[in-house]
């Protein structure tokens, strides 16, 4: 027989018991050890990404006619007739968007200076109409420069990456061993992949310089003070552009050592 007191105490030896078995299963699964966070590499290219990082604006204008005319010449040397069309689309838009400009500011007299609205309307329709034309022929003339851009854009990503395959190709074996070689390699492969973007980037870019052209010589000639108004309209766009080109550059450079590592072990 046992006695009461040896049957609680059988009882609160068990439930202790179970009670520590149930608790030792969460600290099992809590004592898994966990990935760490891949190890930020020290790359030879560090100096140069991070003086990219406190590039100017100024000094950003400053490499765009060299950026342009490298991709020109590259374009070229792919498809001599798409370029030609993209510059004689985007010279056309520019001239559209100039025609369109000065038009409405030749019917705004007749519509605001005219007592009977009919009257203006009517005396301002021929410049209306040009202006409706106008814009319609440089919006044609923009869908044609895309559709040749879309059309230049692979054709320059296949040659920079033939260019990229061509230069491995001619490289001494030992090349590969020495220090620095895996990093140049590598910035190498990301420009080829993102020369898919030139053509399209350049074109945005002379399309804006166009366009800017055209809007800034009709408005200086209704009156000076309206440029300073667009100044003050295209700066805090061209700051915002700055600015997100930086966080977009700032990402890439803290996740590339994780990308890295991501990329060895699938390869492995």
């Amino acid at each position: 027989m046992t006695a009461p007191h040896e049957q609680a105490t059988t009882a609160e030896t068990g439930e202790a018991g179970a009670s520590g078995a149930s608790a030792s299963v969460p600290a099992a699964r809590t004592g898994v050890p966990q990935p760490s966070a891949p190890p930020e590499l020290d790359f030879k290219g560090r100096p140069h990404r991070l003086a990219m990082e406190d590039v100017t604006l100024w000094e950003m204008a400053r490499r765009i006619p060299q950026a342009l005319a490298q991709t020109a010449r590259l374009a070229w040397s792919v498809d001599r007739r798409m370029v030609i069309t993209i510059m004689v689309c985007q010279l056309l838009s520019g001239i559209g968007t100039f025609v369109m400009l000065t038009s409405v500011s030749h019917a705004l007299g007749p519509l605001l200076g005219a007592d009977d609205p009919r009257a203006g309307l009517k005396a301002a329709w021929p410049a209306l109409s040009t202006a409706v034309v106008a814009m319609a022929g440089g919006a044609a003339a923009w869908i044609l420069a895309d559709w040749a851009t879309r059309r230049l854009n692979p054709q320059i990503a296949a040659a920079a990456d033939l260019t990229m395959i061509d230069l491995h190709m001619r490289v001494e074996l030992s090349a590969y061993d020495q220090e620095g070689f895996k990093d140049a390699s590598q910035a190498a492969e990301i420009g080829s992949m993102r020369a898919v973007d030139l053509a399209d980037d350049a074109k945005t870019l002379t399309q804006g310089l166009v366009q800017l052209v055209s809007a800034t010589s009709v408005l200086t000639s209704l009156h000076p003070l309206l440029l300073v108004v667009l100044v003050l309209s295209v700066v805090p766009r061209g700051l915002g552009g700055v600015i997100a080109a930086r966080i977009d550059y700032r990402v890439h450079d803290r996740t590339l050592s994780a990308r890295n590592v991501r990329s060895m072990m699938r390869g492995g």
